[in-house]
C-alpha cells in the first residue's frame, strides 16, 4: 500500500512539473506582418516585419533608450545597433528567424537574410528583413506554406490585425493567399499549432 501511494505521490508531483513547465511560456509577445515577393509568377523571396512588446523591446534593447524618452536619440544609435545586431544574431538566427517555409510538406531552406531594418517607435521593436529563397517557386505545382514560431515558445507570434499578408509582383490569377495556423504541424510538448501563410492554388 505505502508503495502504491508513494507511486501515486511522484506521479502527481511529474504531472504538476510538467504542467508548469508546459504552461509558464510565452513570455513576449510578436506581432507579425510578411510581404509576399512574387517575379514571373513565381515566389522569389519574402520580407518579415517582427514588432515585440514593450517589456522584450525594453530587455532587447536594453540600455540603449538611456534617457527614456521611447525614442532613440542621435548619441543612442550606437548602443541601438549593437543591441539590435546582438538579438538577431544570438535569437533569431540561431531559430531561424522565426520562419520555416515548407514545400509540399518538407522545410525548405532559405538564404541567409538581408536588408535588415529596425524601427523603436512608440516604445516598441520592429526588425524587418528579407529572406530570399534559394530558387523561385511556382505555387501552381507545389504547396506552399510559411510558419511562423518560436520553438521554444518564450516569443508567441501572431498574425497583425492589419494587413498581415501583402503581395508585390503577380501571383498566378487560380492561386489565392491566406493567414491561419498550421493544423498538421504541433511545437511546445505538441500543445501549440504555429501561425502559417499558405498559398494554394486550383491548378492547372
Amino acid at each position: 500500500m505505502k508503495k502504491i501511494i508513494l507511486a501515486l505521490l511522484i506521479s502527481m508531483c511529474l504531472t504538476t512539473i510538467f504542467s508548469i513547465k508546459t504552461w509558464s511560456h510565452p513570455h513576449s509577445w510578436v506581432e507579425v506582418k510578411t510581404i509576399l515577393n512574387f517575379e514571373n509568377k513565381k515566389l522569389i523571396s519574402i520580407r518579415n516585419t517582427f514588432t515585440f512588446d514593450e517589456m522584450n523591446s525594453m530587455f532587447i534593447l536594453d540600455e540603449a533608450d538611456s534617457n527614456g524618452n521611447g525614442i532613440i536619440d542621435s548619441n543612442e544609435i550606437p548602443v541601438y545597433k549593437k543591441a539590435v545586431d546582438r538579438f538577431f544574431i544570438e535569437n533569431l538566427k540561431n531559430n531561424y528567424y522565426f520562419t520555416r517555409f515548407k514545400v509540399n510538406g518538407k522545410i525548405f531552406a532559405l538564404n541567409s537574410p538581408k536588408n535588415i531594418k529596425a524601427i523603436y517607435e512608440d516604445q516598441k521593436l520592429s526588425i524587418s528583413f528579407s529572406l530570399l529563397l534559394q530558387q523561385p517557386l511556382d505555387p501552381t505545382t507545389s504547396k506552399i506554406g510559411i510558419n511562423f514560431y518560436d520553438e521554444e515558445y518564450y516569443n508567441d507570434l501572431y498574425f497583425s490585425e492589419i494587413t498581415p499578408i501583402s503581395v508585390t509582383g503577380t501571383v498566378p490569377s487560380d492561386c489565392r493567399y491566406s493567414a491561419g495556423e498550421d493544423t498538421d504541424y504541433t511545437f511546445y510538448y505538441n500543445s501549440v499549432n504555429p501561425i502559417s501563410v499558405l498559398i494554394s492554388c486550383k491548378g492547372p
